[in-house]
């Protein structure tokens, strides 16, 4: 199994590989869920009302090993600008074990037991996670198409959105096989103007953006970092927060199970679903 650590600029090292290694991932899958409750003294007993999770810190021990005293100074540096990067610019980089990835910093270093003789040290390294879940992406793409699905009936329902036949609308499939609802990133690309899609059957399962993308241009919705950002054809990245639906939230987690996703098929996009855990999935 391939344990990589990969800065925010995507340098990787390979950690279970010459010449940088973990000496051992285990501590990295150690977890805790912190509680809020109300203690009632009268009954001895304390009403649960959330479990959550907030910041991990973990230690663990990477090993450098080299040929030659120029192998071992170009790893420590290349090692050091890549954490020092991510750091300097509070974005977090990933530890990826297998194909599920924790987004983190690695904000301590203490080197020990530098071998001058092999070229050999042992740095003891904390690993900080300000979102401590394991992560694997499940993308699906969805086309524009000049075929469009259209309802047997003319039934008008509550929320006339996607069950107004009067507007055509195609329909597809979203498998979320996670056990719970999952965060995304949805990508949407131009043309289009105005895009809406629908997960699900009601009114909250809208996500709408109010812009016009122009062909080759793009925009992002992420949910867990509460996002939306257009990135034109002039390279520039357009803060689209303000042009979200307002009476809807476009942050909204996508359910487990099968939904129903439906766009008016005149424009192309992907949903990454991040089924997140608290440790990877053992294999």
């Amino acid at each position: 199994m391939d344990i990589i650590y990969s800065n925010s600029q995507g340098k990787r090292f390979v950690l279970s590989e010459w010449n940088v290694g973990i000496d051992d991932i285990t501590p990295l899958f150690a977890r805790r869920w912190d509680y809020v409750g109300t203690e009632n003294p009268r009954t001895n007993s304390t009403k649960l009302q959330s479990f959550y999770r907030t910041l991990s810190e973990t230690k663990i021990v990477i090993q450098m090993y080299a040929d030659s005293k120029d192998e071992y100074c170009k790893t420590m540096n290349d090692l050091a600008d890549a954490i020092e990067w991510d750091i300097i610019n509070q974005t977090p980089g990933r530890m990826i074990v297998g194909d599920v990835y924790l987004e983190c910093f690695l904000n301590e270093f203490n080197p020990t037991e530098y071998d001058e003789l092999f070229y050999t040290i042992d740095n003891e390294v904390t690993v900080t996670s300000f979102f401590p879940f394991w992560c694997s992406d499940k993308r699906t793409s969805f086309y524009l198409s000049a075929d469009e699905i259209v309802s047997d009936d003319d039934k008008s329902y509550p929320y006339n959105y996607l069950y107004n036949y009067g507007y055509r609308k195609y329909r597809d499939q979203l498998n979320n096989d996670h056990f719970a609802d999952s965060n995304f990133e949805m990508v949407i690309y131009g043309p289009v103007m105005d895009p809406e899609i629908f997960i699900g059957t009601n009114k909250e399962c809208l996500y709408k953006i109010n812009t016009e993308l122009q062909a080759g241009e793009y925009l992002t919705i992420n949910s867990r970092s509460r996002t939306i950002k257009k990135y034109g054809n002039n390279g520039y990245e357009t803060n689209l927060f303000n042009n979200r639906a307002k009476d809807i939230d476009v942050f909204k987690r996508i359910p487990s199970g099968r939904q129903t996703v439906g766009w008016n098929s005149k424009f192309s996009f992907d949903i990454i679903l991040f089924q997140e855990r608290s440790e990877p999935i053992w294999k």
